[in-house]
This record gives C-alpha cells, sequence and structure tokens, in this order.
C-alpha cells in the first residue's frame, strides 16, 4: 500500500496566541504520529496565505515548517487583488453592517475564486501532485469553489456536529450557557460555507460529574450576584468551568486529528465525489463517523 499524502494549509498567523499555539502544535502532533509509525503519510505541502516576511508569527510558523524539511508554499491573500478585496468588504459591512464572513456576497465570492484558481497555477500549488487529503489547520482564508472541487480538504471545529458554530470561544460559551452535559470536537468537509461541512469524525466527552460538578457550582455561585454576561465580559477565557473545557477540549483535538488521518490513511474512509464513504462496508457515512469509543480505547 502506497503511503498516503497530505496537503496541509496553515495561515501561521491567526489573532490570538492561543490560535498560533494550536497550529504549531497540531502539524507537530501528527508529524510525531507519523515518526512513532501511528500514520503512514508523506505531508506533500504546506500552504500558507502569508508569505514570508509578511507577519511576525507567520515567519515564526515557518521557521517550525522549514525545521522539518516540509515543502512550503505561500501566496499572500493580503496582496492578491487588494482593491477587489477591500470592495467586497465593503459590500460585506453595507448588506450586514459588520464584517461576518460566514455569509457571500458576489464580489467576495468572485474574489475567492480568483484566488483560489492563481493559488492552483504552476509556481504554487499547480507544481504539486493532488495529494490524498488535505486538512486545514488555522487556515485563515475561505474556500472559494475552485479549491472545494480540486481538493477533498477536512478542518477542526471545536463542537459536535449538532453543536455550536462560531470560534472555541464563543462555542464554550455557548454551551455553558445552555447548561449541556456533553461537549466535544469535530472533523468537517472544508465547503465554501464556513464551518458549515458535512461532519466527518467527532468525539463527545461529559461536561458533569466529579470536578466539572464543582466548576458549575462555583459559576452558580457567582451567578447569584452577577449574570451571565458580566461573569463573561469580566472573565471570559480565565473563568475556571471555561477553562476545563477548553483544556479537555484541546486534548481531544489533538486526539481526533490522528485518529481521522489515520481512518483515512488506513483506507477506513475515502471521499467518493465529495461524499464520505466507509470501504469496508462500502456504506455511504451521514451526520459523521463516531470515534468516541475508538478514542477512549487508544486504539
Amino acid at each position: 500500500m502506497m503511503t498516503y499524502k497530505i496537503g496541509w494549509f496553515s495561515s501561521g498567523e491567526v489573532k490570538s496566541e492561543e490560535g498560533r499555539k494550536a497550529a504549531r502544535e497540531l502539524l507537530e502532533t501528527v508529524l510525531k504520529a507519523k515518526n512513532e509509525g501511528i500514520l503512514d503519510i508523506e505531508i506533500s505541502f504546506v500552504f500558507s496565505n502569508i508569505e514570508p516576511g509578511e507577519r511576525p508569527y507567520g515567519d515564526e510558523f515557518f521557521r517550525l515548517v522549514n525545521s522539518y524539511g516540509l515543502p512550503l508554499v505561500t501566496f499572500s491573500s493580503d496582496k492578491f487583488a487588494p482593491k477587489m478585496r477591500e470592495k467586497g468588504k465593503e459590500e460585506l459591512v453595507a448588506l450586514h453592517g459588520k464584517l461576518r464572513y460566514d455569509v457571500h456576497t458576489p464580489i467576495l465570492d468572485k474574489w475567492r475564486e480568483l484566488y483560489d484558481e492563481a493559488c492552483l497555477a504552476p509556481g504554487y500549488l499547480g507544481d504539486y501532485e493532488r495529494p490524498d487529503l488535505c486538512v486545514s489547520i488555522g487556515d485563515m482564508t475561505i474556500w472559494g469553489k475552485p479549491k472545494c472541487e480540486f481538493y477533498d480538504c477536512i478542518a477542526l471545529h471545536p463542537a459536535l456536529p449538532w453543536g455550536p458554530k462560531g470560534t472555541w470561544q464563543s462555542v464554550i460559551w455557548e454551551i455553558i450557557e445552555k447548561r449541556e452535559n456533553e461537549h466535544g470536537v469535530m472533523m468537517l468537509q472544508v465547503t465554501e460555507e464556513l464551518d458549515r461541512g458535512p461532519p466527518i469524525t467527532y468525539c463527545k466527552f461529559p461536561i458533569v460529574g466529579g470536578e466539572y460538578n464543582t466548576l458549575w457550582q462555583g459559576l452558580d455561585e457567582k451567578l447569584k450576584i452577577r449574570s451571565l454576561e458580566q461573569v463573561k465580559k469580566e472573565e471570559y477565557e480565565t473563568e475556571p468551568l471555561f477553562v476545563r473545557m477548553r483544556k479537555d477540549g484541546v486534548e481531544k483535538e489533538h486526539q481526533i486529528i490522528v485518529y481521522t488521518i489515520k481512518l483515512f490513511a488506513d483506507r477506513v474512509l475515502e471521499f467518493r465525489n465529495k461524499a464520505l464513504y466507509e470501504v469496508k462496508t462500502n456504506k455511504l457515512v451521514v451526520g459523521g463517523y463516531d470515534i468516541t469509543d475508538v478514542m477512549e480505547k487508544g486504539n
């Protein structure tokens, strides 16, 4: 069986240090699994929409990529048709009152299409054979139709398939507000719709019982004198229940990305015309592949 080839998409430059750290560490987690023989893969290229020297944290990520000897491809999204991109942002604000990248506008859709076509051209991604699978971790671009049609790509999302959309911070606070009993993470298919692609794999973990009960009680004590919005505003990422949920979520993220890539590399799952299939049974996977038990058993 031939070594499974992976394309890796990551900007390396995201808003928070937490996000930048995650982008670096998740790549390292996958490479560690490869070196330990857990994953029989080859990373064909790492692509970033930021060029060397453009932003400091991007350069930090590039040094990591280079230290592993991975092929690096960069194509600046900021420098590509900037006037058209800015006009698209203005159109977004005019339509929605603010920059909302989870919605579409004609100008930005066209800009993304043109940018993707340029990325796929010779001199950039066009110099590389299409990998078996692509992984998007910390890629701060929304893919247009050309890349979505050309590649099969998966990405992390810090919630269960039926859970909230948005950033990991907003996801955790929404789960706290709804007082859910479980949380989780998933890998989803990258599509033109931000965080709306079909779920590929997911895992759950309880957020009640044991220490969690104590943390919920601590939050309830605060809510006797303050509203949840006040607690959120004053403590945000430092509230103890929030911190524990994020800690457990990050741990699961590192596990699920390895397990999911392994399912593809071992030919357990595969994409056929953008649909997910279980190879052995030849069945279409709908609603995602629950790997909670597999991850807990560690095999």
